[in-house]
């Protein structure tokens, strides 16, 4: 196991799930819980599983990528810690303004980063890109 990875990896994670919730506030509780949605509707509860998977496969490739350093991880890197970074800011724009349509805007100007992640992802680690394909779908 290499531990500066493994460091690495969980600062990153930690860091930017506590800047992204930190972009939330009370806005979860004051408008979100309020908006109306369909019964199709994933519960708030599913969601932070979600999160909680995103961010353990998120630590997972950037453990792998620093661990292995593979050609081109670096830039695979930069463009993921970008896409995580992203997710934090669409926190900022989708709960900060209190908007679905910033949020939506937002989620359609975050795909950019993200497929560029999994394209750079797929020349560095194949499996790493495989791992996040989900999250993109």
């Amino acid at each position: 196991m290499n531990l500066t990875a493994l460091i690495v990896a969980l600062i990153v994670c930690l860091g930017l799930a506590t800047l992204g919730n930190a972009f939330v506030g009370r806005s979860l509780t004051e408008w979100y819980a309020h908006l109306r949605q369909p019964r199709w509707a994933v519960p708030l509860w599913a969601f932070v599983l979600v999160a909680l998977a995103v961010y353990t496969v998120q630590g997972v490739i950037i453990y792998r990528l620093v661990a292995r350093q593979p050609p081109g991880w670096v830039w695979a890197l930069t463009a993921l810690l970008i896409t995580m970074l992203g997710n934090e800011v669409w926190n900022l724009v989708f709960f900060g303004r209190r908007s679905t349509l910033a949020g939506f805007v937002g989620i359609v100007l975050f795909c950019l980063p993200l497929a560029a992640t999994l394209i750079l992802l797929e020349r560095a680690d194949g499996f790493a890109a495989r791992l996040l394909a989900p999250y993109a779908l």
